[in-house]
């Protein structure tokens, strides 16, 4: 049986899940309180921001040490999301 356990910081954001006693997943947050890695045992997500709007996201793979662009948003004048381009230029 596959058992998942869910960890939470201060501020009651997810920090850890864990799979029958395997950490599968991490996540930091900034003092602003957003998210700014998340952490598998292959990859590392980084989300980087423009004010509170998260402007895009990289992804650096297990074994090497490029940071390759993964998402980009673009938002309208009022700030609503309007787009997200992934790294071939796709709009999703």
């Amino acid at each position: 049986m596959a058992l998942y356990t869910f960890a939470y910081n201060a501020e009651n954001q997810l920090i850890l899940i864990d799979l029958s006693g395997v950490e599968i997943v991490s996540y930091e947050y900034d003092s602003k309180g957003l998210r700014t890695r998340k952490i598998t045992p292959t990859r590392t997500e980084r989300y980087y921001y423009d004010g509170d709007d998260l402007a895009y996201v990289t992804e650096e793979n297990s074994g090497t040490q490029q940071n390759n662009l993964k998402y980009f948003f673009t938002r309208d004048t009022s700030g609503r999301l309007m787009h997200m381009i992934d790294y071939t230029a796709a709009t999703q």
